[in-house]
């Protein structure tokens, strides 16, 4: 649709006194506007048009600042609306205009401004408040109130980058106003610079600033009514001397288009470079039709917005060479299926691989050259461009801290895990059995997994565990035994147990072939576990004591009672740090050398007696301090005297 100008019987003399057609001047007959003042060829052009006029003096007053009715007057000429709009805005805003006692000339230039939400009625109220709305004002608006009137009318976004702006007074400047004036430079309405090297947004704005503003918002208009924008994927970049274009595709639609030094981009609203533009990425080009003996493509982009996408393709492991990587491919997510290890390839492909591209398997560093037939590859890109490489195995393992434990939506999976991986990334893991003992948020696991399916049994923690077996299982789906693990802080965790477990009874040694009725006779006994490799490969039944104790204890004495004996009281803690029980134990040593501090809260996890005191038995320990928890102490608690 052509873009319509306002008809000289409704154009804006920049004085409420001066409005009839006969009294329209041109600006080479403004006395006070001569050829080489800065503003004559805006001021002419507009009052050539019909869209300001001067005085009845022959006088422009180029100097004189701009009232917020005039301001309104003009902006509707910039807005535009159809015959029908125009009808539908005063009868939207008619009568509160009338109400507020707008004068005649005006009311429908601030209906416009209402409609299209340059104002809204709270702002016009405050404005008539100020004393701006009236036949007779006594105030007028400043810079940055006409700077967002503008951008509004022109419907332009604020920006949250300003970096464009040059300014030296953008400190005093409204962050708001910032993000509009900082689109209006874009759109080439206001200057970078400013006046003189400012905005001075406090001051009013005079009328042969107006009448540029003015001018280039017309021309920003006329501009937009011959572009079209386009959105969808960029399918190809061909940047060859003379022949700088891209293809974009959408559905079955595609936009071919040319681009040069004056297109501009953006990446996510920042400045870009043609360079930035990669295939697979999504864009929204603004263009226009040009001369076909010109531009190959006969369209030219003034602008392309890139969008920063992530896209992934997926294919099954064939071979590796060199930078080469060959897969049986889909970039189709409905083609793959992470949970049973299956994917429809759409063909066979290799995949230039870039010199440092980072391969990564379940969060962990990855050596390329150990990927396995059968692996299912990743090739992760940002906005076009291959950035990581990842590996998902039949027979993988993978360590992180729960982050989401949710019911399923996906056909046979019961349960979702999200993880944040050893680095940082957040992954989502299924469950399929119903009976998967399930982590709380903030544990950390080891899981094996078949591609992303978690398998039934947690890895556990390698070392030593200690506690009471509540339960012992087996599973004919993973077609191995299966222990549950409470301790006294009411966590319960389940290890897998290797087929030649040892079995030991305090310090006697019992048996490495255990059947299953030999290990269920363990249920409610408390045990000394050692995984290994993700295997329970040893269980140490304890015998004399009454419980077992996981959790924070403050050291509140210790007393050297023999050359290498220390006796400690410790106060039990809750979460709250309230005391409430107190322990006594004894461990070897000196005090002041490896011995536990007064005052210092420490996690320790013990076999106790009846009293509540550690007995002779596994004691472990480590600092409660986030830097140094990474490792356990453990000595043998000495039996009370």
């Amino acid at each position: 649709m052509k873009t319509k100008f306002v008809k000289r019987s409704l154009a804006l003399a920049l004085s409420a006194a001066v409005l009839a057609p006969s009294t329209f001047i041109q600006a080479a007959q403004f006395k006070d506007v001569p050829a080489n003042h800065w503003a004559y060829s805006y001021i002419d052009a507009m009052s050539n048009r019909g869209v300001i006029a001067g005085y009845s003096d022959h006088t422009y007053k180029p100097a004189k600042e701009v009232q917020f009715l005039e301001v309104m007057r003009l902006l509707e000429g910039v807005i535009n609306l159809s015959s029908s709009e125009t009808a539908n805005a005063k009868a939207q805003y008619g009568e509160v205009v009338r109400q507020m006692n707008v004068p005649t000339w005006a009311q429908q230039s601030i209906c416009v401004a209402l409609y299209r939400g340059v104002l809204d009625v709270e702002t016009l109220n405050q404005a008539k408040k100020n004393g701006m709305v009236s036949y007779n004002p006594t105030a007028i608006p400043d810079r940055s109130s006409v700077a967002v009137y503008y951008a509004r009318a022109l419907k332009l976004k604020k920006k949250t980058d300003t970096s464009n702006l040059k300014q030296s007074d953008l400190a005093s400047v409204n962050q708001d106003v910032k993000g509009y004036l900082s689109a209006l430079v874009d759109a080439g309405v206001f200057d970078a610079y400013g006046a003189s090297g400012k905005f001075e947004g406090n001051r009013g704005i005079r009328r042969d600033e107006m009448a540029r503003i003015t001018h280039d918002a017309y021309k920003y208009n006329e501009k937009a009514s011959q572009e079209k924008t386009f959105e969808g994927k960029v399918t190809l970049v061909s940047s060859g001397i003379g022949n700088k274009q891209f293809v974009v595709e959408k559905g079955s639609e595609k936009l071919a288009v040319n681009y040069n030094e004056s297109t501009s981009f953006t990446l996510n609203g920042k400045s870009a470079k043609a360079e930035d533009l990669k295939e697979g990425q999504e864009v929204k080009v603004t263009y226009k039709e040009v001369d076909n003996s010109l531009q190959q493509t006969g369209r030219l982009a003034s602008k392309v917005d890139l969008k920063k996408t992530e896209s992934s393709i997926y294919g099954r492991f064939i071979r590796l060479d060199r930078d080469k990587i060959t897969l049986d491919y889909t970039d189709r997510t409905d083609n793959l299926d992470l949970v049973r290890g299956q994917l429809i390839a759409q063909g066979q492909k290799y995949f230039t691989l870039p010199r440092n591209v980072k391969v990564t398997s379940y969060g962990l560093n990855y050596d390329l050259n150990k990927v396995q037939v059968n692996d299912i590859v990743e090739l992760k890109s940002i906005n076009g461009e291959l950035k990581e490489v990842k590996i998902y195995s039949p027979s993988g393992y993978l360590e992180g801290i729960v982050e989401k434990v949710e019911d399923s939506k996906k056909v046979s999976v019961s349960k979702e895990i999200t993880l944040k991986l050893n680095n940082g990334e957040k992954e989502t893991y299924y469950v399929t059995d119903t009976y998967f003992s399930l982590p709380r948020i903030g544990d950390r696991v080891r899981y094996n997994v078949y591609y992303k399916l978690i398998n039934k049994v947690s890895m556990g923690q390698s070392g030593e565990h200690m506690g009471r077996i509540y339960d012992i299982t087996y599973s004919a789906y993973s077609n191995a035994s299966s222990l549950l693990l409470d301790t006294s802080d009411g966590k319960r965790s389940e290890y897998r147990i290797k087929d030649t477990v040892k079995l030991r009874k305090d310090n006697s040694f019992v048996s490495s072939s255990l059947s299953l009725t030999d290990l269920a006779k363990l249920r409610d006994k408390y045990v000394r576990i050692n995984v290994k490799d993700g295997y329970v490969d040893e269980i140490t039944e304890i015998t004399g004591v009454s419980n077992f104790f996981s959790g924070q204890v403050r050291i509140q004495s210790a007393t050297q009672i023999s050359n290498d004996l220390v006796e400690y009281r410790a106060a039990r803690l809750d979460p709250y740090y309230t005391y409430s029980q107190t322990m006594t134990f004894r461990l070897a040593g000196t005090i002041g050398s490896n011995s536990l501090i007064p005052n210092q809260v420490y996690e320790i996890e013990t076999f106790v007696d009846a009293s509540g005191n550690p007995v002779g038995k596994t004691f472990k320990y480590r600092p409660y301090d986030t830097s140094s928890r990474d490792y356990w102490y453990s000595q043998q608690a000495r039996e009370l005297k």
